[in-house]
């Protein structure tokens, strides 16, 4: 019979298995531990112990053996973001590829989900021995709660975004692919190019817009000032004569969009128009369509975010801050040479 009664609003403490096989605390630990025989503790006794922690459906609590051993094996995902839309493809892709890539390692990931809370309370929350580490995915370079990581002694990766450098950051090569989209579109004889403007707080939007007009002036093409559209005002962009016969895409799920609207105004992809984005994720559209995409390996991304963790926890410290992790070109069947007859402006007409 059991000497101790259960209550579902309170878990099974040791001491209660303890009282359960009438044995101390001490011995009950030991003997849970596997420490029986380097402690002298008999067979029986042992077998009494754990045949109370059976019945008691006891359970160690983990929460004390991390204070105890300065470590609980999980480590913290938080999105810069801030935001999980509903059929959210890379969020989801990026996820998956984590907790495959943590569990690979011996860690479990743990996703924070409240974005209430005020930067010093989400830091006090990563902080709080919950977690060995923080995986922080997209920061923007001036959030606050990245100034607070900066401070302090809770070991941080940062996943993609713009390039930090004061702490270690695991990203795609971005100025490499946006120097591949260049060369791809005015491979195609591309020299009106818009792009679609992305209003999802993202930071790479600035870099990816910022690199293409470097690359393409690099090309001797000139990306103007007012290249940026937003999705709501392409329709009827794309029936003036002089409309771009290309847009980047600074997301993947942009350009997916982009193609319904051109598919729904009845505008020929890719012989009217180019469409060139960037992740290499086949988000659904209507046109049936695949997008030419700068292709990034997350699975890759992860492995490399979760690895490094894994290293820094492990005390390694010749490791580079900054790994940048090659993309590659996803062939589609949304990029085309420009339309025959198209004519270009002055100020957009390649140089020399």
């Amino acid at each position: 019979m059991s000497r101790v009664a259960k209550s579902a609003s309170r878990r099974v403490r040791l001491e209660d298995v303890a009282l359960q096989a009438g044995v101390s605390v001490a011995t009950a630990s030991l003997a849970l531990s596997d420490k029986s025989a380097q402690y002298r503790i008999s067979t029986d006794v042992t077998a009494r112990v754990q045949k109370a922690a059976q019945d008691l459906d006891y359970t160690p609590n983990r929460l004390v053996r991390s204070m105890q051993r300065g470590q609980t094996h999980i480590l913290s995902f938080f999105n810069g973001y801030r935001t999980r839309t509903p059929q959210d493809l890379y969020m989801n892709t990026l996820c998956t590829a984590l907790e495959r890539a943590a569990g690979s390692q011996g860690y479990d990931l743990l996703i924070h989900c409240d974005f209430a809370r005020s930067p010093e309370q989400i830091y006090q929350h990563l902080n709080g021995g919950i977690a060995d580490a923080v995986l922080f995915f997209a920061p923007q370079v001036n959030d606050p709660l990245l100034a607070l990581l900066k401070k302090s002694r809770l070991p941080t990766v940062l996943i993609g975004g713009q390039v930090d450098g004061t702490l270690p950051q695991v990203t795609d090569d971005v100025e490499s692919s946006m120097r591949l989209v260049a060369e791809q579109l005015v491979a195609q004889g591309h020299h009106r190019i818009g792009v679609i403007h992305d209003d999802s707080n993202s930071p790479n939007f600035p870099q990816r817009l910022g690199l293409l007009r470097k690359e393409l002036a690099a090309l001797k093409v000139t990306l103007q000032e007012d290249c940026l559209y937003f999705l709501g005002e392409i329709g009827a962009l794309l029936q003036k004569d002089d409309a771009p016969t290309a847009f980047f895409c600074p997301r993947d799920s942009l350009a997916y969009q982009l193609l319904d609207i051109c598919t729904e105004h009845g505008i020929a992809v890719p012989d009217r128009l180019s469409v060139v984005g960037y992740d290499g994720l086949p988000w659904g559209a209507i046109s049936g369509h695949v997008v030419t995409s700068v292709k990034v390996d997350i699975d890759a991304l992860a492995q490399a975010a979760v690895a490094r963790m894994v290293a820094q926890l492990g005390g390694e410290s010749e490791l580079p801050l900054i790994q940048l992790l090659p993309t590659a070109l996803l062939v589609g069947t949304t990029l085309g040479a420009v339309p025959t007859g198209t004519t270009l402006s002055t100020d957009r007409r390649p140089g020399p």
